[in-house]
């Protein structure tokens, strides 16, 4: 019997988001969007900077998280992400990016680190408002 449910589970070194039951969720592996469905074979894969699309039984985007890269665990209708970095997008635009982006820049400067734009973060606050602009 198929289960109609995915345990989706976004895993933070600092928090764990509240585990949802989801019909499906497409995480952003490295080679390519995968859509994880009910019973699924299991398989471990590499994230890469992008969305988390938590979709309805008809394919309708429901909820969206941007995600720092990880590893996504699929096994026995279980979706476990462990990112670094996870932000839902209902609750980012482009003023608040900015103020994260100026944050991370001063946390660095704190640290006598230059801001550079190879440093993963200010990547990761590109990517978002890269997608950002996209979406509108």
């Amino acid at each position: 019997m198929t289960n109609q449910a995915i345990q989706l589970k976004i895993i933070l070194p600092h928090k764990v988001l509240p585990t949802q039951a989801v019909a499906r969720v497409i995480v952003p592996a490295t080679k390519g969007n995968l859509t994880v469905i009910p019973d699924r074979a299991p398989t471990t894969l590499m994230l890469t900077n992008g969305v988390i699309n938590i979709l309805s039984e008809t394919g309708e985007s429901l909820d969206k998280y941007f995600v720092k890269g990880g590893v996504a665990n699929i096994a026995a209708d279980e979706c476990v992400v462990m990112t670094e970095k996870a932000l839902h997008l209902k609750e980012i635009d482009a003023q608040a990016l900015t103020a994260l982006r100026e944050e991370h820049i001063h946390e660095l400067q704190d640290l006598g680190i230059s801001a550079n734009s190879k440093d993963s973060d200010i990547l990761f606050y590109e990517a978002i408002e890269h997608y950002l602009q996209q979406s509108k």
